[in-house]
């Protein structure tokens, strides 16, 4: 299925697609290099693709997760995750 917003340019494009509780994965198509270079800092998804499909993250090369309702924020194989099979403890005593 594909879903089709206009926008008047980049810059409105890059609202639209952020304004969105979900942030798995996203894709940029242009060859304009500010373009990606812009979406890179500013669009908010935890898989970026540029100029390829958006699916068919390598096992083992690219970590995989996403942000907000999609995902905890951190990388599946990423050296955070860890921390998601940790319980954390704060101990104080007065002795």
């Amino acid at each position: 299925m594909l879903s089709v917003i206009r926008v008047k340019d980049f810059a409105e494009g890059l609202e639209v697609a952020n304004d969105t509780v979900y942030g798995l994965t996203g894709g940029v198509y242009s060859r304009k290099r500010e373009h990606l270079e812009r979406a890179r800092r500013e669009f908010h998804v935890g898989n970026l693709y540029f100029n390829r499909k958006i699916t068919g993250a390598l096992v083992g090369v690219q970590p995989f997760g996403g942000f907000n309702l999609s995902g905890t924020d951190t990388k599946a194989g990423g050296p955070d995750y860890l921390l998601h099979f940790l319980q954390m403890k704060t101990v104080a005593e007065r002795f």
